[in-house]
């Protein structure tokens, strides 16, 4: 399919309201190791990887085919459960995202549009609680970098 998919990946995203993005997704299992399952000893997880690896979140929204979204979506969403999550990510925060990536880990590999739609749909409240604080503290967290614009270079 094509705009409805895009639609409903952007309604998904509103849902987890990452400002810089329209969107985000997924979750961790909310243990402080640096997430993934090979025997190598943890690797240091950072907020700027973190919030590199969240951001990229953009390639899924983009996606106007319903197949190609949910296999970036979830592709997104391995990378994001290998990368684990920074110490700077606690509290409600942490269990938020976690609550996302259980949610969006749940998507079938064929996941319909209507599939999609109902995403986010039926947080409980007390979670709900948990993802607005992950959602707020990733707008606040993981800004975009920003750019200079030309007219910021012109002498």
């Amino acid at each position: 399919m094509n705009r409805p998919t895009n639609t409903a990946l952007k309604i998904a995203g509103s849902v987890l309201a990452l400002s810089a993005l329209g969107g985000a997704l997924t979750g961790c299992s909310g243990s402080d190791s640096g997430g993934g399952s090979d025997d190598a000893a943890p690797k240091a997880v950072t907020l700027a990887g973190f919030c590199e690896k969240l951001n990229g979140i953009g390639s899924v929204v983009g996606k106007d085919d319903t197949a190609e979204a949910v296999a970036a979506l979830r592709g997104w969403v391995a990378d994001m459960d290998d990368y684990g999550v920074p110490e700077e990510l606690s509290g409600d925060a942490r269990d938020g995202f976690g609550y996302l990536m259980t949610a969006f880990k749940g998507v079938d590999k064929d996941a319909t549009i209507e599939d999609l739609q109902k995403l986010g749909t039926d947080v409980p409240p007390a979670e709900q609680k948990k993802v607005t604080a992950f959602t707020t503290w990733s707008a606040e967290s993981c800004k975009p970098s920003a750019k200079p614009t030309p007219s910021d270079d012109a002498s």
